[in-house]
């Protein structure tokens, strides 16, 4: 099964059944996002904003997550503020 496959089928279970899961994990760096999908009559996403006082992407708006530190997992990362 191709990735956009199984992240379809994983949205639509989740649809059904709102539980938390991981739907893609991908080895590319050292951090992780948490792509929050808020279901109701209209579906949104949550986002956060950068502060603008980082070195890096100051102001963007983004997915909520953050840097893996050591001993955390791709979800604890994720769900970090």
């Amino acid at each position: 099964m191709d990735l956009i496959t199984d992240v379809d089928h994983r949205l639509d279970a989740l649809a059904r059944e709102p539980t938390p899961m991981l739907v893609a994990e991908f080895s590319r760096g050292d951090s992780a996002v948490l792509i929050l999908i808020v279901r109701g009559e209209e579906s949104s996403v949550v986002l956060t904003r950068r502060s603008k006082n980082l070195r890096t992407d100051p102001g963007f708006v983004a997915f909520p997550g953050g840097k893996i530190e050591p001993g955390e997992t791709f979800e604890d990362a994720a769900r970090t503020p």
